[in-house]
């Protein structure tokens, strides 16, 4: 993923490629996330990745964005909402719209709980939104 200046719609714009990796093959996240416990090899393949969302993070905290944290708890949070939002959406308890509008009003209210001005976040998932094909810019307007 290519950085920008909006560290934050970089965030957003990680989360939105987990929605849609996972929306692209259901099958396969399901076998890799939901039907069977990890072992520690799969686990340690799955950190690296996992990384990437905590450099995140940390450049949101770095920037001011959010407020001085630990950034891997942060960073598990935000991926805990993403899970389950994918989650939901796989059990057929969320439509593919039900479950955009969710991922962005909740990611809007955990960055805003981070310590990010709510509109400037706001701005930030609107940004990344365009970047990701216009549905989380919809989702927050």
């Amino acid at each position: 993923m290519r950085e920008t200046d909006d560290p934050v719609a970089d965030l957003a714009v990680l989360g939105r490629e987990y929605y849609e990796h996972a929306m692209s093959d259901p099958d396969l996240y399901r076998v890799m996330y939901m039907e069977q416990p990890l072992d520690e090899a799969d686990a340690e393949t799955g950190s690296e990745t996992f990384d990437v969302l905590v450099t995140g993070v940390e450049r949101c905290i770095a920037a001011g964005r959010f407020d001085p944290a630990d950034a891997l708890e942060l960073a598990r949070q935000f991926w805990a909402i993403g899970h389950g939002v994918v989650a939901l959406q796989l059990a057929n308890l969320l439509s593919a719209e039900e479950a955009l509008r969710c991922l962005a009003g909740a990611v809007l209210n955990l960055f805003s709980s981070y310590g990010d001005d709510r509109e400037t976040a706001r701005r930030s998932l609107r940004r990344a939104g365009r970047r990701s094909g216009g549905a989380l810019d919809s989702a927050v307007a």
